[in-house]
Parts: C-alpha cells; structure tokens; sequence
C-alpha cells in the first residue's frame, strides 16, 4: 500500500469509527477525538496484523 492508498484507508477507518462513537458520551470534544483515534488506532494494528504490507489479498 503507497503513502496515498494508506491516507485513503486511515481516512476511511476514522469515518467509521465517528459514525459508531456517540459523541454525547464525551464531556469535551478533546476526549471525543481522543477515543476516535484510539479506536481507529487499534482497528489499524488489526488490519497491519491480518494483513501485512508487502502481502497482496486476491
């Protein structure tokens, strides 16, 4: 995966994680972000670990 394909892919985990958070459940939008990006961070490790770069799915 190149630099671009890698930004489109974070771009997309971080939509689906705010579409499941509910940002009402945060007292600040600073805690809101943090749990965004902690969300989407371990659904990026997951996806590095089932699928590791250099490894090509068909």
């Amino acid at each position: 995966m190149d630099e671009h394909e890698t930004a489109i892919h974070w771009s997309c985990v971080i939509q689906e994680v705010t579409k499941s958070l509910n940002p009402e459940g945060y007292s600040t939008a600073v805690e809101y972000g943090v749990a965004v990006v902690d969300a989407a961070s371990e659904i990026w490790a997951w996806h590095e670990r089932v699928f590791p770069r250099g490894v090509v799915v068909t």
